[in-house]
C-alpha cells in the first residue's frame, strides 16, 4: 500500500510539471444537411450553411435561441454575448437582451425564448432567475426594442394581483403576449398593450377569444408545412397539413427552429458535442442552413 501511495504521488508530480498539450485532437467530422427528393414533387436541396460554427476548433459556438420573420427580415435572438438580438441575416444591427439596468444587478433575470412583433417592437418577457438566486421580489419585466433605431427599454409590469413567478402562465400568440396571474383572489388576465410599455387587464372570455397559440410549424405560399422538433436532427415537411411529414438528415447540427421567406427555407441549428475524452468535448456543426425547392 505504501508503495502505490509513492507511485500516486509520482505520477501527479509529472503531470504537474510536464508541460501540458493544450490542442485537442479531432476525432469527429462535421456533416452538412443532405437534400430530399420527394417523389413527384421534387427536391429540396441543400444550398449553404451561413454563420458556419464547424469551423470554430473544437470550441463552443452561439446557441440560436428563437428567429422570427417580421416585415420580411428575420430576426434572431442568440447565445452571443449572453443574449443578443441580431437584425438580418447579415447582422445589419443589434441589441443585447439581458436584464434590467435596476440597482441590485446580482438580481438576474431569464428571457422567455420568444419574440412578439408588436407595432414597432420586437418584445421579450423576463423574469427572475430564482434557481440561481434563490430571493426574489416577484417582479417582471418587459424589454421592448424599437425595429427601427434598435433603442431598448426595460419595463416593470405592474399586476392587479399577488403572484408568484411559479403562478404567472405566459402565452404567446402570432400578434400579443397574454398572461395569467393566478391567486387566492381567482385567476386574472392580462395582455401586453398596444405601446409595449406595459400590460392591460382583460377578461377570461376576451382571452379565450383573442389567443391564438403559435403554430409548431411554419408554411410557404405553396402550403406546405416545415417544422423541427427537440432531439431530433431532421427537417420535416408535409403535403398535405401535416397529415405525412418527410424528412432529410440535418448532420452534425441540432435544429432550433425554421424560417420560411420568399423562396428560401432557413433552419437554424446549434451545435453538438461529442465527448473525446473525460477532459475534452469535441463541438461539430452549426449555423445557419439553407434550403431551396428544385
Amino acid at each position: 500500500m505504501k508503495n502505490f501511495k509513492i507511485l500516486l504521488i509520482f505520477i501527479c508530480f509529472l503531470s504537474l510539471s510536464c508541460p501540458m498539450d493544450t490542442t485537442t485532437p479531432t476525432r469527429y467530422e462535421t456533416k452538412y444537411p443532405s437534400s430530399l427528393t420527394v417523389n413527384g414533387v421534387g427536391t429540396l436541396k441543400y444550398i449553404q450553411t451561413l454563420w458556419d460554427q464547424s469551423n470554430t476548433k473544437n470550441k463552443k459556438g452561439i446557441d440560436f435561441y428563437y428567429a422570427v420573420l417580421i416585415d420580411d427580415i428575420i430576426w434572431i435572438y442568440t447565445s452571443d454575448n449572453g443574449g443578443t438580438l441580431f437584425k438580418g441575416i447579415n447582422k445589419s444591427a443589434s441589441k443585447t437582451i439581458k436584464y434590467p439596468n435596476i440597482n441590485d444587478l446580482s438580481v438576474k433575470f431569464m428571457v422567455d425564448n420568444n419574440i412578439l412583433a408588436k407595432g414597432n417592437y420586437a418584445v421579450f418577457f423576463l423574469n427572475e432567475h430564482t434557481e440561481i438566486y434563490p430571493y426574489y421580489n416577484n417582479e417582471f419585466y418587459i424589454a421592448r426594442v424599437n425595429r427601427i433605431t434598435m433603442e431598448r427599454e426595460y419595463i416593470k409590469l405592474l399586476f392587479n394581483a399577488t403572484t408568484t413567478r411559479d403562478k404567472l402562465l405566459r402565452y404567446f400568440s402570432t400578434n400579443n403576449l397574454f398572461l395569467k396571474a393566478e391567486d387566492q383572489a381567482g385567476n386574472k388576465y392580462y395582455m401586453i398593450n398596444n405601446d409595449c410599455d406595459g400590460i392591460i387587464e382583460i377578461s377570461e372570455v376576451q382571452f379565450n377569444n383573442d389567443y391564438t397559440p403559435k403554430p409548431d410549424f411554419e408554411k410557404d405560399s405553396s402550403g406546405r408545412h416545415y417544422r423541427v422538433r427537440n432531439y431530433s436532427n431532421k427537417l420535416e415537411v408535409s403535403f398535405d397539413n401535416g397529415v405525412t411529414w418527410y424528412y432529410n438528415d440535418m448532420g452534425t447540427n441540432e435544429p432550433r427552429g425554421v424560417i420560411v421567406q420568399n423562396d428560401l427555407i432557413y433552419v437554424f441549428c446549434n451545435q453538438i458535442s461529442e465527448s473525446i475524452d473525460v477532459f475534452h468535448n469535441e463541438f461539430l456543426g452549426g449555423g445557419i442552413h439553407v434550403f431551396k425547392w428544385e
